[in-house]
């Protein structure tokens, strides 16, 4: 396996952060998702918080009002 190229990991890292974006002002979304996995075991909020913890861990700098 190789080591990632830094820039991919940025690419990354943005493209997570549009889709936190998107699921925390599209309400279609985030009700569309919540009934997609009806379990309830994890929600568009769980996303949410999954997709700025691996944008963080692939180093993006994640502007505070996030």
């Amino acid at each position: 396996m190789t080591d990632a190229d830094p820039a991919d990991a940025i690419e990354l890292g943005e493209l997570l952060l549009l889709l936190h974006d998107w699921i925390s002002t599209d309400q279609h979304a985030r009700l569309s998702f919540n009934r997609y996995l009806t379990d309830g075991h994890y929600t568009a909020d769980d996303l949410r918080a999954d997709l700025l913890r691996f944008a963080l861990l692939l180093g993006t700098e994640i502007p505070p009002s996030r």
